[in-house]
Parts: structure tokens; C-alpha cells; sequence
């Protein structure tokens, strides 16, 4: 039977489970096809080379081609076969509300709500732009989906950073100034239109506060601040 080599280079061999494979099939699939034998979404491959030659997804390798796939948007100067998404807003499948949540706690516009079918995600994919991030691969073979990822990690601070790393967000963090539960960019609020809201000890000490203008929650600088501040600098570095 016809056999070609495979090669995986970065993050796609962890998706897959090893670097080099040798596949043998009756007739040769496609190289997306190969791809998809393999556990690996299309939109996760940037650049295919056969022997050294950039080829696309609809090339069919011959007997003894040896075949290299290069993953999206990292280590890689240019975008080769994928477009870049048009804005860093994010939708996040029911299986990924911590990373929502740390996502707006940097300061991006992050969908998330844990009743959202995979048809609505698609949706929502296909008519806002949004990057799909999701644990479930099914999703990203759609068509309609032109950008996403499959996280890796399982532990929420894991994945916040195999995001922020997997799109270069590092000079894109504009923390807390996002609401933590419904994604609205937060407002500046006087004192004295919230006051009676606050808890006693905080009217004694805090003058800075934040409003989100639909669910109402009020946030400032508390203890908890500094812990969050120190685990962000830990993040960039």
C-alpha cells in the first residue's frame, strides 16, 4: 500500500502524540485528511511542505512523500495558508468557564455561557469573528470555522497561558477592566452613587471604584488585587 511520513513540528505533535508517523492507506487521502487521521484541526496548520515544496490542504502525497506540518501563528514570521483573525475576541466552549474568566480578567472580550450548544457556538464563530477555543475537536473540523484552537491544558492557569502564548497576547493585556461575569468593559463610578452598596470597612479606605453597566457588580483594588497583579507579571515574564 501506498505509505507517506509525516512530520510534526511544534505544538501539533503534542495534539497528535509524536513527531514522526508513517501512514499507509489503499489511496492516499488529502493532506487535511491526514491531518484529521491524525487528532489534528486543519485551522491548527499554517504552513505544508512535501518534500520541501509549500503545498495546501488539497494536495494528495504520492508513495515515499515525506510530509511536514508547521502549526498556526506559532514561531512562524508570516501567515501561510490561514488568515489572520480580524480581533482578539474570543468564544469559549462549556468546558472552559475558568479560562473565560481569567481571558476577561486580562482584558479580553470573551463569549462564554455554559448552555451554549456547539450549533450556536458555530454560530456565533461564523457571524462575530471570533476565535474559537474549545476542548472539543469535532468542533473545529466545521467548515465555518475559520479560527480556534484545541486547548491542550486542563488546568485553568495552564491554559490562560497556552492562549496568551499560542497568539502573542503579551503586549494585548489590559487587566480588570472587564466584567468577570458578563464581559462588559467596566466604567468608572463616583463614591458617593454607590456607597450605600459597599461593605462598611471598604467606604473607610477605597475612593476607586468600578461599575459594570449591565449586571450592576461593583469592583475595586481589594486584597485580593495584589495576588492578581503578581500572578499577571508572572504571566508576561
Amino acid at each position: 500500500m501506498p505509505e507517506v511520513t509525516l512530520r510534526l513540528y511544534g505544538y501539533l505533535a503534542k495534539i497528535a502524540g509524536k513527531r514522526e508517523i508513517s501512514l499507509s492507506f489503499p489511496l492516499l487521502p488529502t493532506v487535511k485528511h491526514l491531518a484529521e487521521h491524525l487528532g489534528i484541526p486543519h485551522i491548527e496548520i499554517d504552513l505544508i511542505l512535501i518534500n520541501g515544496e509549500e503545498k495546501d490542504f488539497s494536495a494528495i502525497p504520492l508513495h515515499g512523500d515525506r510530509v511536514a506540518l508547521y502549526p498556526r501563528w506559532h514561531h512562524l514570521p508570516v501567515s501561510h495558508l490561514q488568515e489572520n483573525p480580524p480581533q482578539l475576541a474570543f468564544v469559549v466552549d462549556v468546558n472552559l468557564g475558568q479560562l473565560a474568566k481569567l481571558l476577561r480578567m486580562l482584558g479580553f472580550d470573551t463569549l462564554y455561557n455554559n448552555h451554549y450548544t456547539d450549533r450556536e457556538l458555530l454560530e456565533i464563530v461564523h457571524e462575530e469573528k471570533r476565535i474559537l477555543l474549545t476542548r472539543d475537536k469535532a468542533l473545529l473540523y466545521h467548515q465555518s470555522v475559520k479560527w480556534g484552537h484545541w486547548v491542550m491544558a486542563t488546568n485553568p492557569y495552564e491554559q490562560i497561558a497556552e492562549v496568551v502564548d499560542l497568539y502573542n497576547l503579551y503586549d494585548h493585556l489590559f487587566p480588570l477592566t472587564r466584567c468577570l461575569l458578563c464581559n462588559e468593559p467596566l466604567i468608572s463610578i463616583d463614591k458617593k452613587s454607590i456607597e450605600p452598596q459597599l461593605p462598611p470597612r471598604v467606604k473607610e479606605w477605597c475612593e476607586e471604584f468600578y461599575l459594570c453597566p449591565t449586571c450592576k457588580r461593583v469592583y475595586w483594588k481589594g486584597s485580593h488585587y495584589d495576588h492578581m497583579m503578581a500572578w499577571i507579571e508572572k504571566l508576561r515574564k
